[in-house]
């Protein structure tokens, strides 16, 4: 008898726990809200303006079941301090992405690429001359990244992107870098 009812709980817990893992998951939000932290580099038409870290911000709105329209904002200081050329400043990144994602439910690549307003700030010293430099121009960012679910709505991964800037002339930053680890909530 002892087995008999040994035999029946086991067998109602082993079906218990496969019905509720055979349960659906919630459905993920068609939102997704999230933070930027990495390091860029930024340069003008002949040169390197320098490197530095960068912050921001993004939103993604789902717009099919692999595709996203995201939104994002992105602060990058820069500085090169050494030689006869120095540099120091900052870039703002506004940009606008369609962003394609593949891969499985857990671990997901993507390529991105879409229209930005930069705005950059900053000085220039050339054979003890210096200069001030700043502008806001439209350009064109792509890149690619990789994403990896850590729980039911934590994302977290890797993006690099690079900005073309339309700019109107020869010492403005015309490309950027950027390299960052992301944490997101869907």
């Amino acid at each position: 008898m002892r087995r008999l009812v040994a035999l029946t709980g086991f067998i109602l817990s082993f079906a218990l726990a496969g019905a509720a893992s055979a349960q659906p998951a919630p459905p993920a939000s068609r939102w997704s809200f999230g933070g930027t932290v990495g390091a860029g580099q930024v340069w003008d038409d002949e040169s390197s303006l320098g490197s530095g870290l960068l912050a921001g911000g993004y939103a993604d709105v789902r717009l099919l079941r692999l595709t996203d329209l995201e939104l994002s904002a992105d602060y990058l200081r820069h500085k090169r301090g050494t030689g006869f050329f120095q540099a120091e400043g900052h870039m703002t990144i506004v940009g606008a992405s369609l962003v394609q994602r593949f891969g499985g439910d857990t671990i997901k690549g993507s390529v991105l690429g879409g229209g930005v307003m930069t705005s950059h700030s900053g000085t220039v010293e050339f054979d003890g001359r210096t200069s001030a430099r700043s502008g806001t121009h439209p350009g064109f960012m792509f890149g690619g990244g990789m994403t990896v679910r850590a729980g039911q709505r934590l994302e977290m991964g890797a993006v690099v992107r690079f900005v073309l800037v339309a700019v109107d002339d020869e010492t403005s930053a015309a490309l950027t870098w950027t390299f960052g680890f992301r944490v997101g909530w869907r």
